[in-house]
């Protein structure tokens, strides 16, 4: 949280961490697209819990 405050008050420029290329946890490498891996589900995991 210090970090990010740093970052709003100017004190730092960047946080190295939040610059990094994100990795694909499915392990495609190469062909990973920079693409967002998450995707909403609710309509699959929505119930109406009916009693």
């Amino acid at each position: 949280m210090e970090r990010l405050q740093d970052l709003y008050e100017g004190n730092i420029t960047v946080i190295e961490e939040l610059e990094e290329k994100p990795l694909d946890f499915h392990g495609n490498g190469a062909k990973f697209g920079q693409k967002h891996v998450s995707f909403n589900s609710w309509k699959q995991t929505v119930t109406a819990n009916v009693i």
